[in-house]
């Protein structure tokens, strides 16, 4: 049984410093991932806090689960930990030979360079099929550049390596709005909010599908989505 103010005295010095290879040793030597986990259901906002951060510097996709269920944490504070944490896991779980197309494809994605992000984002999938991320930082460009079917694909790749994957759920919905498609959408939006409730930008729009007129005008360039580029779809 970790000790949950033991463990913040031992890391809370690597994280003021930033030292994540300092942070990463000291897990190793004293604990199992699966014993921060523990943590997350600590009484104490502190400990449950403090793993997360830790969980998200040094975790692997075996903490996938037990961080994303934090998500559902009564605490908001908490909650947005829990979500910082999911994006810095995701982020990582490429290989090596991918991270590089990866990061690059990110980079232009920051500057909107659309088509060029596609061209580094496909190397990093054929690089590594199964990163998770790369698919829907794929999607993020394509839904930038409208091309809606396409950006829409990569999502459902997401989820299919990432069932959890918040963005890529919320995304699935922005793109099925994009494409006139509204009861899909709806249901899109809440599958992403069973994952993560605390999502105002998607539980707004899920309100505003739920509320529009039946004989709406629908089609290719519907509605646009509300907020369709927010943290929630990117990480950023």
């Amino acid at each position: 049984m970790v000790n949950g103010q033991s463990f913040i005295r031992r890391v809370q010095p690597h994280l003021e410093q930033g030292d994540v290879e300092g942070l990463a040793a000291t897990v190793r030597e004293n604990w199992q991932l699966s014993d921060l986990c523990r943590l997350l259901s600590d009484p104490l906002i502190a400990v449950r806090r403090t793993a997360l951060l830790t969980l998200g510097l040094v975790g692997d996709e075996s903490v996938v689960g037990p961080v994303g269920r934090t998500l559902h944490d009564e605490e908001e504070i908490v909650v947005e930990d829990a979500e910082r944490a999911l994006w810095s896991v995701w982020f990582r779980l490429g290989s090596d030979m991918a991270a590089p197309s990866f990061r690059r494809g990110v980079q232009l994605l920051e500057v909107s360079d659309w088509d060029g992000a596609v061209e580094r984002l496909t190397e990093a999938i054929e690089a590594d099929d199964g990163f998770a991320e790369a698919w829907n930082q794929r999607a993020i460009a394509h839904y930038g550049a409208d091309r809606y079917a396409e950006s829409l694909s990569d999502c459902e790749e997401t989820v299919k390596r990432m069932p959890s994957h918040f963005g890529a759920l919320s995304g699935m919905g922005h793109n099925h709005i994009g494409l006139g498609q509204y009861e899909q959408a709806t249901d899109a939006y809440e599958r992403a909010l069973s994952v993560h409730p605390r999502m105002p930008a998607i539980r707004d729009a899920l309100e505003r599908l739920r509320h529009r007129p039946t004989n709406g005008r629908r089609g290719s360039n519907g509605q646009s989505p509300p907020n369709g580029r927010d943290d929630h779809a990117n990480g950023h």
